[in-house]
């Protein structure tokens, strides 16, 4: 059983019930270093064979006549349908130095006032990646994978990878975004999915990149 990072907004969308895709780049460099350049051809349902891109600047008459054009095969690396893969998220481990439930803490279960109560107590929060599967709490089902360009998400696809309608309850103001607070009013779902992309990966990454799309359901 593989292991998948979730930032603390994305567990908890999870855990609502409101996140059930996720986009990764991994294993997709190569395409991604002139994503333009690289074509998506097909991929074999029965998973025995890879996706597969044709580089389209090597591909002329004589490549096509030698069979000689650039084409690469490229398996996902978060598995296949079917699989399932246990979540890490950020953490730590209260031994009794917090006044709160011995074992594992997760962070995306503290509301906002219990996280500024970890903070004035000097919790200290480890990075998902260093999560241990026997903290894991959450497991998700493979149910669908597909490919397709990262600004070419739709509406639809952009709440289902957990942007949520929000309304401001002071001013009344509403707009998309994926945490509570801070996001650009009356946005659509791509904007709030754009921010959400950019948050985590810089400024200006969200783009033409071929990306993953992963459906899951938690099991």
């Amino acid at each position: 059983m593989k292991p998948i990072l979730f930032s603390t907004p994305m567990v908890q969308a999870i855990l609502r019930g409101e996140k059930t895709q996720t986009r990764r780049i991994k294993g997709l460099e190569i395409i991604n270093q002139n994503p333009d350049d690289w074509q998506f051809e097909w991929y074999d349902y029965s998973c025995k064979l890879p996706w597969r891109f044709t580089q389209k600047s090597s591909v002329n008459k004589q490549s096509l006549k030698e069979r000689s054009f650039n084409q690469e095969a490229i398996k996902c690396p978060d598995g296949k349908v079917g699989d399932v893969l246990w979540v890490r998220e950020t953490y730590t481990v209260n031994n009794g130095q917090y006044p709160t439930d011995l074992g594992y803490v997760f962070k995306a279960e503290l509301g906002k006032k219990e996280l500024e109560y970890a903070k004035e107590l000097g919790v200290k929060w480890k990075p998902s990646i260093f999560m241990p599967r026997a903290a894991c709490r959450i497991k998700i089902e493979i149910t669908n994978i597909r490919i397709e360009r990262l600004n070419g998400i739709s509406e639809q696809d952009a709440i289902a990878e957990g942007i949520k309608y929000l309304i401001d309850k002071v001013t009344g103001y509403c707009g998309y975004d994926y945490i509570n607070g801070g996001y650009n009013l009356m946005t659509g779902p791509f904007k709030g999915y754009k921010s959400l992309w950019e948050s985590i990966n810089g400024k200006g990454s969200f783009g033409s990149q071929w990306v993953w799309v992963i459906e899951f359901k938690v099991v």
